[in-house]
C-alpha cells in the first residue's frame, strides 16, 4: 500500500493513473480480420446457374446425330435439318434445303458447300454419325429394287424420239422417267435435268443411273455386272445391254 495525505491507494491503482512515460509508442490496435463479405442469396443463384450452364456447354454432346447429308438424300435427319435452316421440312433433300444450308454455313463462316458433314452438323446443333441410318439404308434398297422391277417390265418398247409411254415408245430419257415414275420417284424428264438432278457416285450400285458426256446426252439405269437397261436407236428398243465406251460417269437420286 501507498499512504499519501491520508489516502491509501493501492499499487494496481497508482499505475493505471500514472502517465505513460514520454518515450513509449502508442500501442498500434491490430486491425481485426476481415469476414468473408456473403453474396445475396439471388446473386448466388445466378453464379450456380452460370457454372452449370458452361459445364453443360462444354461437356455434354447433343443427343441428336445426323449423317452426312447433301441433295438427294431422304429421311428423319434430313427434316431435322430443314427445321434447322428454316425451310418446309418435308424429309427431302433438294434445290431449297440445298440453298438454305448454304445460307447457313455463310452465317457461320463455313465453307458453302451446300453439304451438312461433321463441321456443319456441330453447327447446327447435331453429333456427327459417319454411318448412314439404318433406315434410309433400308429405304434406299427398297427404292433399287422398285427402279429395277420396273425396269424390266418396261423391256422391249421401240425406241420414239421425246417418248415416255411403253406402247407409244420411249427415248432414253422418257425410259428412265417413266421407270422411276412407276416405282414412286419424281425425277427431272431430261437426261441433262436427271444429271443435274443426281448425286455423283464413283460405285455405282443397280438402280443408279448412268450418264454419257457433260451436258448429259444419253442415260440408262446401271443393272450391275457392267451393264444397264437403256432405249436407244435400236429396232430392239429398250433393253438390257453391256455399256457401250464413251464419256460415262454414274449418279445417284435419293
Amino acid at each position: 500500500m501507498v499512504v499519501t495525505g491520508g489516502l491509501a491507494l493501492s499499487t494496481a491503482a497508482a499505475s493505471t493513473a500514472a502517465p505513460a512515460p514520454a518515450s513509449a509508442k502508442p500501442a498500434t490496435a491490430k486491425p481485426a480480420s476481415a469476414a468473408p463479405t456473403a453474396l445475396p442469396a439471388a446473386a448466388g443463384s445466378a453464379a450456380m446457374a452460370v457454372g452449370s450452364a458452361a459445364n453443360v456447354s462444354t461437356f455434354v454432346l447433343p443427343t441428336v446425330s445426323v449423317p452426312k447429308l447433301r441433295r438427294g438424300s431422304r429421311g428423319t435427319a434430313v427434316r431435322r435439318v430443314q427445321r434447322v435452316v428454316g425451310v418446309y421440312a418435308d424429309g427431302v433433300f433438294g434445290p431449297r434445303t440445298h440453298r438454305a444450308v448454304k445460307r447457313f454455313q455463310g452465317r457461320k463462316g463455313l465453307y458453302r458447300d451446300g453439304i451438312v458433314g461433321p463441321r456443319t452438323a456441330r453447327a447446327m446443333g447435331f453429333s456427327y454419325s459417319s454411318r448412314r441410318s439404318s433406315s434410309a439404308s433400308r429405304g434406299s434398297t427398297r427404292s433399287s429394287s422398285s427402279v429395277l422391277y420396273h425396269a424390266r417390265r418396261n423391256l422391249g418398247a421401240r425406241y420414239r424420239y421425246a417418248g415416255s409411254t411403253y406402247s407409244g415408245g420411249f427415248d432414253c430419257s422418257g425410259y428412265v422417267y417413266r421407270v422411276f415414275r412407276n416405282a414412286g420417284i419424281s425425277i427431272p424428264r431430261t437426261a441433262a435435268g436427271m444429271d443435274r438432278r443426281a448425286r455423283r457416285v464413283y460405285s455405282p450400285r443397280p438402280g443408279d443411273l448412268v450418264f454419257y458426256n457433260y451436258p448429259a446426252t444419253h442415260v440408262g439405269i446401271y443393272a450391275g455386272g457392267g451393264k444397264m437397261y437403256d432405249s436407244g436407236r435400236s429396232t430392239r428398243g429398250t433393253k438390257l445391254r453391256r455399256l457401250f465406251p464413251g464419256r460415262v460417269h454414274y449418279g445417284r437420286i435419293g
